[in-house]
């Protein structure tokens, strides 16, 4: 048995009651039910706007879920938890008193491709009851990035700003030890993966390579910046792999690995 973190792209989409975008989360359910039954799994619903919860869009996932569960005999029940993750030092945030906005800029990761919008997480707090529910048998439905805060001697203080959903869920995969950080996300594989032709599958990368291409900025706006950065600092922390893949064919992929 192995740990997994699933993190899915657009969570912000889901509250637009589309029928694609439910077809789209049966599909991703259906096709990650054997590593959802057969491990210890944490499910992301990954969120680009600045919500730090979105009811609408957690019980489209829940029933989305729910309905698969049932028609593929799944045993394990899915469950909400709403997190607050702690964002960089309070001593290198720059923090308006008035208003409880940090100056972002001050905490602007390198190749980001969204100018600085971005906190930076450091913990999630949290994750001692994501990784007892993962524990017995229960599979945690986490609305990312959760709720800012900062320390405040034993406390913790809610801060404004925004956190990055997929450095959120590369922390997370840190935090709860997981072996495999695993993304779905509507993204051009071809765009990242140019040292082979993908021709249906998982094609593997080495880790060094991907590290490499993003340090000379080839990543740089191309608006999965992000994913990269996430995917490296999960890795260089201990991770084992990480799976990016494409939320329209679940049978392909890119898997990033020493």
């Amino acid at each position: 048995m192995e740990r997994f973190v699933i993190a899915i792209d657009g969570g912000n989409s889901v509250k637009n009651g589309d029928c694609q975008i439910t077809k789209r989360l049966e599909d991703v359910f259906a096709g990650t039910g054997k590593i959802i039954s057969e491990n210890e799994v944490a499910l992301v619903l990954m969120n680009m706007e600045n919500k730090y919860t979105d009811m609408q869009s957690i019980l489209e996932t829940l029933n989305n879920y729910d309905r698969v569960k049932y028609i593929n005999g799944y045993s394990r029940d899915i469950i909400s938890i709403f997190t607050r993750v702690e964002v960089g030092d309070p001593k290198r945030i720059d923090v308006n008193e008035d208003s409880g906005m940090a100056d972002r800029n001050s905490v602007e990761g390198p190749h980001s491709s969204y100018k600085g919008d971005y906190l930076e997480p450091v913990d999630i707090l949290e994750k001692s009851a994501i990784m007892a529910l993962m524990a017995d048998g229960y599979l945690p439905l986490i609305s990312a990035p959760g709720a800012p805060v900062v320390k405040n001697l034993q406390y913790y203080r809610f801060i404004k700003g925004n956190v990055d959903p997929n450095m959120y869920s590369s922390l997370l995969a840190t935090l709860l030890e997981a072996d495999t950080l695993m993304i779905i996300a509507d993204v051009p594989l071809k765009s990242i993966n140019t040292w082979h032709n993908n021709n249906g599958g998982v094609i593997k990368i080495n880790y060094k390579d991907l590290q490499e291409r993003y340090a000379s900025g080839y990543y740089r706006d191309t608006g999965f910046s992000s994913m990269i950065k996430a995917i490296i600092s999960f890795i260089s922390k201990g991770g084992r792999r990480s799976l990016i893949i494409p939320a329209g064919s679940m049978d392909s992929g890119i898997e990033i690995s020493h």
